[in-house]
C-alpha cells in the first residue's frame, strides 16, 4: 500500500475473499484512502470493502482495522540555468533554475537556498 506523493489521498488496497463456498457467486469492492495526502511515515488508512454478487447475501463481510501505509517524497529534478549580466561587484543572479516534478498545484519558494 505504500505509494510515492502523487497530490491524493487515494490509497492501493489489495483484498480477497476467503471463506466463499466454491459454488457461490461473491464479488468483493474496495476504496482505500489515507488520512492526508502529505509524506510520512505509517499513516492511517481507512478502507471500505464491499461485497456484491447473487450470493453475497450469504455472508458477512468484516471491515479491516488499524491499516496504514507510507507516503515516499515525490522526485524533483532542478536544472540550472545562465545568466548573463553587467559587472557590478557582486556575485547574485536573478537567474530562475528550472523545476521538473511538481505535482498539482504545488510550488516551491523560490530564491531556492544556496542559489
Amino acid at each position: 500500500m505504500d505509494k510515492v506523493y502523487d497530490t491524493t489521498t487515494a490509497a492501493t488496497i489489495i483484498g480477497t475473499l476467503t471463506g466463499v463456498f466454491a459454488s457461490d457467486v461473491v464479488t468483493l469492492s474496495w476504496v482505500g484512502n489515507f488520512d492526508n495526502k502529505n509524506v510520512g511515515n505509517n499513516k492511517p488508512v481507512t478502507a471500505s470493502f464491499v461485497i456484491g454478487g447473487a450470493d453475497s447475501g450469504n455472508y458477512t463481510l468484516a471491515q479491516p482495522t488499524g491499516l496504514t501505509a507510507s507516503i515516499t517524497p515525490a522526485y524533483l529534478t532542478l536544472y540550472s540555468v545562465t545568466d548573463t549580466k553587467v559587472y557590478d561587484g557582486s556575485t547574485t543572479s536573478t537567474a530562475t533554475p528550472l523545476v521538473n516534478g511538481l505535482l498539482g498545484t504545488d510550488t516551491i519558494n523560490r530564491p531556492l537556498p544556496g542559489l
